[in-house]
């Protein structure tokens, strides 16, 4: 082949392959645009629903603020306390994990309304300062101290009335403004975006019959090797490929690390409690009275954990999977380590599966502040109270 019907079929062939990615691309922004054309009245519900949700939490946190700032004094019972700090966090999730959902809820095909995208702007960073600030609400004494209740009202109460609660009521139109400006717009960029379909298939159409004649004139053979290996690195799946093969692998946690920011004198304790809200309960009282807490909310973690560091106490909850794994690391050879097992309030221990196990003692739940305290000071006694730390879960660590 000459070098004039060389260039003359690269050059056909350059302009099929982008008019097959221009009409690949096309095609994909009509089904996005239908799809989301389809789904207006579903996300319209969503948003709805998201919006009343955030209504609902914000009122309980700012119900419980102003008690706070009433002075009213928290609930006797530890139960009915811990339940109104759940039913806080909860409220605090709900509002964060919801600004998040109404932010991703908008397909690409369909940009956000101007009074949208600045409500979301100022939604999103709301909520993550009162996730913030709750937590350290929580360190300093989720309202059982002057100092938490303080901060409570000058501080968590503003972030409610004049920061949130604007933000909430700005959203509200501008879902309205942004739904109505959707079902105006959609048809005219569905009907572009086949038309620029339409032009693709046409000028490919005519790359194709050029590509053609030119084989057909010239007599040349199929094509060759070095047209088909151009044709299979230009394809997404040899693009798809090539991405997973250079994809990173995950490592492993290094427990030892996180033990080596801890004081020394600080003894160590391990809590295995899959239940998120005891675990985080646990955790906040032990560490108040001076303990370094490793909390794992599965086997997997705790096993690693056990592996790595050698802890002077070991909380074990009796649902927990691979309970028997714990216990079996944690009295290897000739490492002793004191277990407590932690059950149900109708648990009988002497018929629990581990009781033959060599266990230190039972904590029951819910969780009596007292009773735990006094169960994990006779098996290792405090000389003084060192300063909190807590090593939050981590996630699952994965067998090699």
């Amino acid at each position: 082949m000459n070098s004039s019907r060389r260039i003359l079929l690269w050059a056909s062939i350059i302009v099929a392959l982008a008019m097959t990615v221009l009409l690949w691309r096309s095609q994909q922004q009509v089904g996005e645009l239908t799809a989301a054309s389809a789904a207006l009245g579903a996300r319209a519900d969503i948003r709805r629903q998201a919006v009343e949700e955030m209504d609902a939490a914000l009122s309980t946190l700012k119900s419980y603020l102003l008690d706070l700032q009433r002075h009213v004094p928290p609930p006797d019972n530890y139960d009915d306390w811990s339940r109104q700090q759940r039913q806080n966090r909860t409220a605090i999730r709900t509002l964060r994990q919801r600004a998040v959902d109404l932010q991703n809820a908008n397909p690409a095909a369909l940009p956000l309304a101007p009074e949208l995208g600045a409500a979301l702007d100022r939604l999103g960073p709301a909520t993550a300062n009162l996730v913030a600030r709750w937590t350290e609400y929580d360190r300093i004494g989720t309202g059982l101290t002057r100092k938490s209740e303080i901060f409570a009202v000058e501080t968590l109460l503003p972030l409610v009335g004049d920061d949130l609660e604007p933000s909430l009521a700005a959203l509200r139109p501008a879902l309205k403004v942004d739904t109505e400006r959707a079902a105006a717009t959609l048809p005219e960029e569905i009907g572009s975006a086949r038309r620029l379909r339409l032009i693709a298939g046409f000028v490919l159409i005519a790359s194709l019959a050029s590509i053609a004649g030119i084989v057909v004139f010239a007599r040349l053979a199929p094509p060759t090797s070095l047209v088909k290996e151009a044709r299979r690195r230009a394809s997404p799946a040899s693009r798809q490929a090539a991405t997973e093969a250079s994809a990173p692998t995950a490592s492993s946690l290094d427990f030892s690390a996180q033990e080596a920011a801890m004081p020394p004198d600080v003894p160590r304790l391990l809590i295995a409690e899959p239940n998120p809200a005891d675990g985080e309960i646990l955790s906040i009282l032990l560490s108040d009275a001076g303990y370094g807490i490793f909390y794992c909310d599965n086997a997997a973690n705790a096993l690693a954990a056990l592996r790595a560091i050698r802890f002077h106490l070991v909380l074990i909850d009796q649902q927990i999977a691979g309970t028997g794994e714990l216990l079996h690391e944690a009295n290897r050879g000739d490492i002793t380590t004191p277990v407590l097992m932690i059950v149900g309030a109708d648990s009988a221990t002497s018929t629990s599966p581990f009781a033959s196990q060599v266990i230190a003692g039972y904590i029951r739940k819910p969780i009596d502040p007292r009773a735990l305290l006094q169960t994990v000071t006779s098996i290792l006694p405090l000389a003084h109270a060192p300063a909190r730390v807590i090593v939050k879960p981590v996630e699952p660590v994965e067998e090699p």
